[in-house]
């Protein structure tokens, strides 16, 4: 017996040893995957361009420590390659407020050189494939792919596949989740078999020919995502069947009708963006497993809309953004009894509705679950509550865009989860709480343009060790720490534009190495770019602009800077020399001087804003701007440019804007101009020396909105396709040149001209009658949304009216303007032009007009400069012209008008005579010279004097005719007596009978 134990002894140990041994032989087979399997994974490197080194690690002989490799622990075969890109351009709006841009997903994808490498069919075992989010350059997505067996998980959404989806995919019996998103899928039946999760968002669903009857083979799925396909009507009644389904996104379509939705087994349900309208449909009411509510972006608009939705009492999002709440419908109490919708709410968002009045006491009921509470964009007014402190679990807190007001309660700083904190764009005021300072979670601060004032200092942020964006910019804020502070925190954004920041450059700054954004521009800083700036090599965008900051511009700017705001400041010297990075350059408004690169376009090859107004460069344009081929605004206004235009300008197919106004530039305009400029908005070439005649490229800019070649010296007739080809114009301005010839009655079909200057050339004929058409200078512009320019440019223009040249720019939108003057134009002055009332200035001075001024030019009401001197007119000034009550500006000098001068309204005030200079038989105010006839009285409306003279006349016949009668019919009486004993008998006859 002993003897039998000893051997069980000696077997469990012999077990144990190699049982340790094989796990020894197991762990070092993990780490050596085949070699086939190895080569594989390498071919298909090969075929691709890692631009940021994601595949550095796939060197030596243990790929299954390769990044984004895994292998089986037991047979060390490759089982899982996941390549996502790790910038998805997908960012979380609340939670990661970090601005990723397009090109920071863009470099981090793994770009396909090629056909994908069939050598990956040598990963037999490959249970699990993402290439999502990179770009496979528009290639068909491999055939075989539909070969991996043995495939669970395959994602290739949003990679740039080309084609259409291979139906080969559909033999891939054991996946059990496929996301295709933003793939065209021609075939949809095939994938009938997957089990699992199903995703097919943005794939063109809507072009799939018997969609609907197809959808009801899919009824063992836990997961569909439908969304972004253009789908419309009711939601499919397949659906039904899926009684398996949990998640449920049929987000960015065009349902209109959610009648089958009884599906109670439904975790998430996403309807966002679709065509709902009215009550919140009455399924969703009974769905109590529903963790996830997404109803934003349709017409929703129920009032009782949270008490609807009481059961749902395993809810924790609920977004009802972009609806159609209105009024003070949230204010009210919610009946929240035990379970209800409250107990595990942890999101709630009701932003951009109509929603008024103060904000809901009653959110404080959720004091133990809700982390995201977003109310932003809607019209709540009044105080934050203090009964919002006591939301203890609240990490994300969004109230901006309302007219909310007064101060911020110093109870914010009981709110210790808070990570991001935002409050702009209301009304609040006082200064900002040092409480603040005790948040040692908050990650963002957004408190811009708001009402707040006093003084900020290092222990308002002393505690912010987690801090990334802080915006304090617009606000009356006073920035004082002292230089050597060094703050706990690692900020990527900073946004302190309109602060008093100055006079020194904030030196605390220095440490703050991983700044992405840097914006302080009107900040009151006088001085120069300090040399620690080298050190900000993740600088992206830095604007200084409006300050007062002097010396060179310097060339260590970080070498990964996008856009770069310098502007109106006193920076000098050369051209600086940028990174090839740069995409927008605005260095105007200071003293910049020499000659404009003549590399430029090598050097700064992405480059979409160069503005360089208002500085001292000289010398030409360089041809290589031409190399820019992504440019869409190019200024270079007010320099001292010289030379002829670059013949390729016109080459430059995105170029919105081209200003060069006041320079020395010379020559002729190619014809070739505009021949592939569709883009092309504003064309400003005033105030040079340009010759010729009109531009007849332009005649394919029907873009063009903005045309000023004023200030030149181009001749010839102006020509009548202007009328037909550039439609969208709004504003031409061609004066102070050579053009002869008439105005071709075409021009009129500009309907969208607000502003027409020709003047200053020796145009001649008769004014067109139907200028008096124009359907811009009809009204006032008071809802006119202006020119489709990026806001980061601001388009200008100078007219002279009221006698004076004024530069327009932001208020350029609301002028309207016409001004004919010094030209040969004969003829009278058209009534129709009476018909814009609202138009701001008419000038037809300097020409060689007859006639009478219109009698009817009193109802041109908008009307602020109105210059008809230097004419030939001849009659009276009609009465009608007292009526223009907002002119301030009125010439009349130098014609042949006769008669009394109107007085009366605005016309009181213009009391200086020299404005009728020139018409010797005018009399009255304000002219010495008095009228020999009675002084005509103050003009009324015609229409209302002609009524009141038939009333007075009225009465005056009624009173005289009463008065006629009575003692006609009493001298009968006193002179015919059997006249008089037969009136009184027929009167006592009538007493007598009554």
């Amino acid at each position: 017996m002993a003897f039998l134990k000893s051997i069980i002894l000696v077997f469990i140990v012999f077990c144990f040893i190699e049982t340790i041994q094989f796990g020894w032989n197991v762990d070092g087979a993990h780490l050596n995957c085949p070699q086939n399997e190895r080569n594989a994974l390498l071919s298909f490197k090969q075929g691709l361009i890692d631009q940021t080194n994601r595949l550095s690690s796939w060197v030596g002989q243990d790929c299954c420590k390769w990044k984004g490799v895994s292998c089986d622990n037991f047979t060390g075969h490759v089982v899982k390659l996941d390549l996502r890109n790790p910038f998805p351009f997908d960012e979380d709006r609340y939670y990661d407020s970090f601005p990723r841009s397009d090109k920071t997903y863009s470099e981090a994808c793994l770009v396909a050189v090629g056909e994908v490498n069939s050598s990956l069919l040598e990963l037999k075992h490959l249970n699990y494939l993402d290439l999502s989010w990179n770009n496979f350059s528009g290639i068909a997505i491999p055939k075989f792919f539909g070969l991996f067996h043995e495939l669970t998980y395959l994602n290739l959404s949003t990679a740039l596949f080309g084609g259409n989806v291979p139906h080969h995919l559909g033999n891939l019996s054991t996946l059990h989740s496929l996301d295709l998103t933003s793939h065209d899928i021609l075939l949809f039946h095939y994938y009938s078999n997957i089990p699992s999760l199903l995703r097919f968002s943005d794939c063109s669903l809507e072009n799939i020919p018997l969609f609907h009857s197809t959808l009801k083979n899919f009824t063992s799925l836990t997961i569909l995502d439908l969304s972004s396909n253009n789908l419309q009507g009711p939601i499919p009644s397949a659906i039904r069947n899926m009684t398996s389904l949990k998640v449920l996104q049929l987000s960015d379509n065009l349902f209109n009708n959610s009648s089958v939705l009884d599906l109670t087994s439904l975790h998430i349900l996403d309807l966002s963006y679709n065509n709902f309208q009215g009550p919140i449909p009455s399924a969703i009411r009974n769905m109590t497993s529903l963790r996830v509510l997404q109803l934003s972006g349709n017409l929703f608009n129920n009032s009782s809309v949270l008490d609807e939705l009481k059961n749902l009492y395993k809810l924790e999002v609920l977004d009802l953004s972009w609806n159609e709440y209105a009024g003070k419908m949230f204010e009210r109490f919610p009946n929240f009894s035990s379970p209800s919708l409250g107990d595990n709410l942890e999101t709630l968002i009701l932003s951009a509705n109509r929603l008024t009045g103060y904000l809901p006491n009653w959110l404080y009921q959720l004091k133990s679950s809700l982390k995201l509470l977003d109310l932003s964009d809607n019209s709540f007014e009044g105080r934050i509550p203090t009964s919002l402190t006591k939301l203890f679990a609240l990490q994300v807190l969004d109230l901006s865009q309302n007219q909310l007001s007064g101060e911020i309660p110093m109870s914010f700083g009981k709110l210790s989860n808070l990570k991001n904190l935002v409050l702009s764009y209301n009304q609040f005021n006082g200064t900002i709480p040092t409480s603040l300072g005790q948040l040692s979670h908050l990650t963002y601060l957004r408190l811009h343009a708001n009402n707040f004032h006093g003084v900020v200092s290092e222990f308002h942020v002393a505690r912010l060790s987690k801090l990334k964006e802080l915006d304090l910019s617009d606000n009356s804020l006073s920035i004082k720490i002292r230089s050597s502070w060094v703050p706990p925190f690692h900020l990527e954004l900073l946004y302190l534009d309109s602060c008093d920041i100055g006079p020194q450059f904030p030196n605390w700054l220095q440490k703050q190495t991983g700044l992405y954004r840097l914006y302080m521009s009107n900040s009151n800083i006088s001085d120069s770019i300090p040399n620690w700036f080298e050190n900000l090599t993740f600088l992206k965008r830095l604007d200084l602009s409006g300050n007062q900051m002097y010396g060179k511009v310097p060339n260590f700017i970080s070498p990964n800077i996008v856009e770069l705001y310098l502007s109106s400041n006193r920076f000098e010297g050369s051209f600086p020399q940028f990174p090839s990075s740069l995409r927008y350059l605005d260095l105007s408004d200071n003293i910049i001087s020499g000659s404009i690169p003549t590399n430029i376009g090598y050097r700064l090859p992405e480059l979409e804003f160069l503005l360089l107004s208002n500085n001292s460069i000289n010398g030409t344009i360089p041809s290589s701007l031409c190399k820019m081929l992504s440019l869409s605004y190019l200024d270079f206004s007010k320099n001292h440019l010289s030379g002829v235009l670059p013949n390729c300008l016109g080459d430059l197919q995105r170029v919105v804007v081209i200003d060069l106004t006041s320079n020395n530039l010379l020559g002729t305009i190619q014809r070739s101009f505009c021949h592939q400029s569709e883009y092309l908005t504003s064309l400003h070439l005033s105030k040079n020396n340009f010759q010729g005649e009109f531009l007849s490229g332009l005649q394919n800019c029907t873009s063009l909105s903005i045309l000023d070649v004023s200030d030149n010296k181009f001749s010839g007739e102006i020509p009548t396709w202007i009328g037909q080809n550039l439609y969208s114009l709004r504003i031409m301005k061609l004066s102070s040149n050579k053009y002869n010839g008439s105005l071709s009655p075409k021009l009129c079909h500009l309907n969208q001209l607000q502003v027409l200057d020709v003047a200053g050339n020796n145009l001649s004929g008769n004014i067109p009658h139907c200028f008096g058409n124009f359907s811009m200078m009809l009204f006032n512009q008071t809802d006119f949304n202006g020119f489709d320019h990026d806001y980061r440019y601001q388009d200008k223009l100078s007219q002279v009216i009221k006698g004076r040249e004024l530069e327009y720019t932001k208020n350029l939108r609301f002028v309207t303007n016409l001004d004919l003057s010094n030209n040969i134009f004969i003829g009278q002055i058209p009534e129709q032009l009476t018909n814009l009332s609202g138009l701001n200035g008419l000038n037809l001075s300097r020409n060689h007009l007859t006639g009478s001024i219109p009698k009817k030019i009193g109802e041109m009401r908008s009307l602020e400069s109105l210059d008809l001197s230097n004419n030939h007119l001849s009659g009276t000034i009609p009465q009608s012209i007292s009526t223009l009550t907002l002119v301030s500006y009125l010439n009349l000098s130098n014609n042949n008008l006769s008669g009394p001068i109107p007085s009366g309204n605005q016309l009181q005030t213009l009391n200086d005579t020299s404005i009728y200079d020139g018409n010797n038989e005018l009399c009255g105010l304000p002219l010495e010279k008095k009228c020999i006839a009675p002084q005509t009285p103050t003009y009324v409306d015609r229409k209302r004097d002609g009524d009141g003279f038939i009333t007075i006349w009225f009465y005056l016949g009624m009173v005289s005719g009463c008065v006629v009668g009575f003692w006609g019919f009493c001298g009968v009486l006193l002179f015919k007596k059997s006249w008089r004993y037969a009136y009184f008998q027929f009167v006592d006859s009538i007493i007598i009978g009554d």
